[in-house]
């Protein structure tokens, strides 16, 4: 069964298909890139900061190294709220780095 959300989807697809047709400047290599790129992208699945620190069994400064040392991903909302890659998290949790 197909949603409206997977028919505009497509829609747009094809209207990417359109335009890079007919765009100057855009090799086939970059072309089929941005094609990738649209029709591969997944929705990323964030948690806060409470989550991170019970899955992986963290306390708050800890994470915050982890974070310092670029070893956790962090996506600032504003200056006090930040969300995390669950999938990231996951893998951390797992062994999988």
């Amino acid at each position: 069964m197909r949603t409206g959300k997977n028919i505009m989807e497509q829609r747009l697809i094809i209207a990417f298909e359109a335009l890079l047709d007919n765009a100057t400047g855009v090799n086939p290599e970059q072309r089929k890139n941005i094609l990738a790129a649209c029709q591969g992208s997944k929705k990323r699945r964030f948690v806060k900061r409470k989550e991170v620190l019970k899955l992986l069994g963290l306390s708050g400064p800890t994470l915050l190294k982890l974070i310092r040392a670029g070893k956790i991903e962090v996506f600032k909302l504003s200056p006090r709220k930040c969300r995390f890659d669950l999938d990231q998290i996951e893998s951390i949790a797992n062994g999988v780095e």
